[in-house]
């Protein structure tokens, strides 16, 4: 598709954390992260994409940054 074209059949996502912390408790906020992580692995290996996530851990503890 011109999609997988554009990307070069590589996608990159980022996985934040401040807003799922503020919205769930720490360990439903981890869950969900994890859940969408293997969604969008699966998705793009079915799509013959290959999938880079890294993880946008920043700003105050409070808001899901690390210490």
């Amino acid at each position: 598709s011109w999609y997988r074209q554009q990307i070069n059949r590589k996608q990159y996502v980022m996985i934040g954390y401040s807003d799922s912390a503020k919205d769930a408790e720490m360990m439903a906020a981890g869950w969900a992260q994890y859940s969408a992580m293997e969604k969008l692995i699966g998705l793009c290996e079915s799509q013959d994409i290959e999938l880079i996530l890294f993880h946008g851990r920043g700003g105050t503890i409070g808001r899901g940054g690390a210490p």
